[in-house]
């Protein structure tokens, strides 16, 4: 994420730099006269900047969703009412009803708070 970060705010500086000066490039390595063709060679540059930057931000979102996933530690069949470690059952199923799936034990107690 933070190399696309990089490279879209490097793309932007560039885009910037064409739209003032014309220029393709920096004295580093050589520049190029781009002619008439700045703006649109900026406004490229620019839009490929904040595709980019689009991109970045969909990556820390994909990853702040992963680190809100919870996880179930405790679940509870709402048929026979047992509790049971998550880790124990075998694909969320009650271990007596057999085809009964189990709820979080939070869910279930915020849906059946008699």
């Amino acid at each position: 994420m933070y190399f696309v970060i990089f490279f879209a705010t490097i793309i932007l500086i560039e885009s910037i730099y064409i739209f003032k000066t014309g220029l393709l490039g920096y004295q580093l390595y050589g520049e190029f006269d781009i002619g008439i063709y700045k703006y649109p060679v900026a406004i490229i540059f620019f839009i490929f900047s904040m595709y980019c930057f689009k991109i970045a931000y969909q990556i820390y979102k994909r990853d702040k969703n992963k680190q809100k996933a919870k996880k179930i530690i405790y679940s509870i069949c709402p048929n026979c009412k047992e509790t049971f470690t998550y880790e124990d059952l075998e694909n969320g199923k009650c271990i007596h009803c057999k085809d009964v799936d189990t709820i979080d034990i939070e869910e279930y107690y915020k849906k059946y708070s008699d």
